[in-house]
């Protein structure tokens, strides 16, 4: 495949990984589907993802599904995922295979993006910084 000047080279069989979701009930590393990898989630206190927050919500790792919007900073508006992506400059099958952490309903973190920052642990706050292991 080409996508924007770049060559970018796939297995045959690597189709979308869509209408797939992994629940996260507080384990360390959460294996997901398709070949997809697996999310590692590093403990941290007082920064990342707030535990307490993820848990209470029922998070949920999972494929786009359209019309996703996150707030990464609290002096910026809420942005859709879709922009997000393009001005990432991810190639469109890719973002087809992009794992998201939900929390309820809310769109909270999105790989090498960032996490919306009104599920920010708070200082002394028991939190987790979501990490995307792709096995390529």
């Amino acid at each position: 495949r080409r996508h924007r000047g770049r060559l970018y080279l796939e297995a045959a069989n690597a189709d979308p990984a869509q209408g797939w979701s992994q629940p996260w009930r507080g384990e360390d590393e959460l294996l997901l589907p398709r070949g997809l990898g697996a999310v590692r989630f590093q403990t941290v206190v007082g920064g990342g993802l707030s535990v307490r927050q993820l848990l209470q919500d029922g998070s949920v790792i999972r494929a786009r599904s359209g019309g996703e919007r996150i707030r990464l900073s609290p002096q910026r508006p809420s942005r859709t995922l879709k922009n997000l992506l393009q001005e990432a400059g991810l190639p469109a099958w890719q973002r087809e295979r992009l794992p998201l952490l939900f929390a309820g309903s809310a769109l909270v973190w999105i790989p090498d993006i960032g996490v919306d920052h009104r599920y920010a642990a708070q200082a002394g706050e028991p939190g987790v910084l979501p990490e995307w292991l792709r096995y390529e």
